[in-house]
């Protein structure tokens, strides 16, 4: 079972993805995935919910910005634990 994040390593964590997004301009991607979502919540309940699958439990639009997301804090994580 993984831990759960420290709120500021979580705020961390959501300050590179947006980083990330606005460098890469994947900004509009990023609002669409999250217009989905807010229509369709019982993706995102499933979505989060096996945390092994995450990545193709989501609809074949979303898993780029997943596997993003997903990168984004093992790569923060990774970087709190060596030099904390």
């Amino acid at each position: 079972m993984a831990s759960a994040l420290r709120p500021s390593v979580a705020e961390c964590c959501r300050t590179v993805f947006a980083a990330f997004l606005w460098h890469e301009h994947l900004v509009k991607d990023a609002m669409a995935a999250a217009a989905y979502l807010k229509f369709h919540q019982q993706n995102l309940q499933n979505l989060w919910s096996n945390s092994d699958a995450r990545e193709t439990a989501a609809p074949a639009a979303l898993q780029p910005i997943v596997r993003l997301w997903i990168e984004v804090c093992t790569a923060v994580r990774t970087s709190v634990d060596q030099h904390l």
